[in-house]
């Protein structure tokens, strides 16, 4: 699907396969929607792409699209254009109750809450998968671990 933004870049998504769980959606051909530099995140010492996975019902891009999906109407827009504005957000990273995921808060409008799978790949190098996207409770449990500066986000648009 091709998406053109207000801030006259025009976007496209993506996927890398056949809507198999593992395949990852690219942003403008780019598996990386947002590189965090190393230390980013208290417990990372190495550089952490932040990618998009078609997932299945309990995560990714098909969980988000189905749990979520009244939310994603309320904001008119889908899971990937949604995804690529908030990353061009700054935030803040909390701890999460399983050691493997980090929460991403970001509180402009629209507040989103992104969980954050910590993935280690021999392949394809470590990264964080995006396992759900929502509207930030009130209330956000865990401990303050970084922050997420807005030029993390991937910026290649189509020419």
């Amino acid at each position: 699907m091709r998406i053109l933004f207000s801030e006259n870049q025009q976007m496209e998504f993506t996927s890398t396969g056949n809507n198999h769980h593992f395949d990852f959606w690219m942003v403008n051909g780019q598996t990386h929607w947002a590189r965090l530099p190393p230390k980013t995140i208290q417990g990372f010492s190495c550089e952490l792409p932040i990618c998009l996975q078609t997932g299945t019902a309990s995560w990714g891009k098909t969980h988000i699209e189905r749990k979520h999906k009244h939310w994603l109407e309320t904001q008119s827009k889908n899971v990937c254009e949604l995804l690529y504005e908030k990353l061009g957000q700054p935030g803040h990273f909390f701890s999460s109750e399983e050691s493997s995921k980090v929460k991403l808060v970001m509180r402009l409008a629209p507040d989103a809450l992104l969980i954050l799978r910590h993935v280690e790949n021999k392949t394809l190098g470590d990264f964080l998968t995006v396992t759900t996207m929502y509207q930030v409770p009130r209330h956000i449990d865990g401990a303050g671990i970084g922050r997420y500066l807005s030029n993390y986000r991937t910026t290649n648009q189509i020419t």
